[in-house]
């Protein structure tokens, strides 16, 4: 653990009660996917024996990967750790679309498919338009708020007026094309073998890689939607040193025991 084993933050006392003191406990929990994050958070208060746990940053329940999970009160520090950057893994096919932006409904096939090598070919340059500050529009499937209305509870009444939905400043600080092959996806025209490709994305906080997936297939003039999501990294907070979930245990050594486990670090 270097320079971040050096105290301990978490003590366990005889009733098996758990209190933080001097600096939060930070726990890295790899988020199974279907679960959503409040679920995680759900499972932690009763691992830890205590009801002052949240998390730093929502993962849609159809993705995977860090989440940080806090025993603090001080809200500011979590705001700190919800503006770290964020890095995700996703897979985006080409040629279909669903309202949700990703794979929770069953996508509807693109009347304008386009092929496998003309993908290939347009995507660097429609990538590379990407990159930098930018306004983005929330997916109508978010936990967002508009006029006290949360708005995927509305969308699943079909409620949503699209004009309405918040946009955010964000900024898109790197996208690598890591691979790109042909993914067969079940869709409303049954199975279709679609062009894909697993980009490597680097961002602000309160991007939506959903509304990304959707925006890069407009660009391409066709439609498009996510096919999986792993947030690998959360500022300094990687996937490779998570926990798993249903492996985390604590004891009297937690913040020894596990290296996910670090007292808070700065943006």
């Amino acid at each position: 653990m270097g320079e971040h084993s050096t105290t301990s933050y978490l003590l366990r006392v005889a009733t098996g009660s758990f209190y933080i003191y001097n600096q939060p406990v930070i726990i890295n929990i790899n988020k199974p996917r279907t679960w959503t994050s409040n679920d995680v958070v759900t499972v932690m208060k009763k691992k830890l024996n205590t009801k002052h746990v949240g998390h730093a940053g929502t993962l849609d329940p159809l993705a995977t990967g860090v989440l940080l999970v806090l025993t603090e009160k001080d809200t500011k520090k979590q705001l700190q750790l919800m503006d770290l950057k964020k890095e995700y893994v996703a897979e985006v096919v080409f040629g279909a679309f669903s309202p949700t932006y990703d794979m929770e409904m069953m996508p509807v096939l693109a009347d304008n498919i386009l092929s496998f090598d003309q993908v290939c070919s347009a995507l660097p340059a429609v990538v590379a338009g990407f990159i930098g500050e930018q306004d983005q529009t929330a997916p109508a499937f978010s936990a967002k708020k508009v006029g006290g209305k949360v708005l995927y509870r509305e969308a699943r009444r079909g409620k949503i007026n699209e004009l309405k939905l918040p946009v955010k400043r964000i900024t898109i600080f790197n996208i690598d094309i890591m691979v790109t092959y042909e993914t067969l996806v079940d869709t409303d025209k049954g199975l279709q073998k679609l062009p894909t490709a697993k980009l490597k994305i680097v961002c602000s906080s309160g991007t939506y890689i959903r509304s990304l997936a959707v925006d890069l297939g407009k660009a391409l003039g066709t439609t498009s939607v996510m096919y999986s999501l792993v947030r690998t990294a959360i500022g300094s907070y990687t996937l490779a040193a998570s926990q798993e979930l249903k492996d985390f245990k604590v004891d009297e050594k937690i913040t020894n025991s596990v290296e996910s486990a670090l007292p808070l670090q700065q943006p």
